[in-house]
């Protein structure tokens, strides 16, 4: 077993549902430092300290409402057009998401996708491309079919006017 000083400091996002979120950030409120998360299968546990920098709500409001990302049901909208899409697009769409309008290269769209996946990022090129196909459609679905532009050589990024 190792002691503090062998701890390290690693930064993690974790996907929580709402009322998870709202238990374990009454828990950081209440003074509670010390955790034990579980793997959903049971098969690793983490004894961890745990301290939120910033708490974001479950809804992304963009370029005036015009695209609005709701992170718990999977759905994204424009006005009343409203379509779910997968866990998978929307990561995808989340990592477009974090390059502000600039290109994202497709290998960081990749890890960001498929974060766990031990397939070399070249062997999922395609895979990259069906995703991005699909999150075109979805966005068209709701009136924002050009925000998803390719840039050819580097990756693809998400503009909304």
């Amino acid at each position: 077993m190792g002691t503090a000083a062998d701890s390290r400091s690693v930064t993690a996002k974790i996907a929580l549902s709402p009322r998870a979120a709202e238990r374990l950030i009454q828990a950081v409120a209440d003074g509670t430092e010390r955790y034990i998360l579980v793997a959903a299968d049971g098969d690793l546990s983490l004894r961890v300290r745990l301290s939120i920098e910033a708490h974001h709500p479950d809804e992304l409001r963009l370029a005036n409402g015009k695209l609005v990302v709701d992170w718990p049901v999977s759905t994204i909208s424009n006005g009343r057009n409203q379509v779910t899409i997968s866990r998978t697009e929307l990561r995808l769409l989340g990592g477009l998401l974090e390059g502000n309008g600039h290109p994202v290269p497709r290998a960081q769209l990749i890890a960001r996708v498929w974060p766990r996946d031990r397939i070399a990022s070249s062997g999922r090129g395609n895979s990259l491309a069906v995703y991005v196909c699909t999150l075109r459609k979805h966005l068209a679905e709701i009136g924002l079919g050009q925000a998803l532009q390719t840039v050819r050589g580097v990756g693809y990024r998400l503009v909304i006017r």
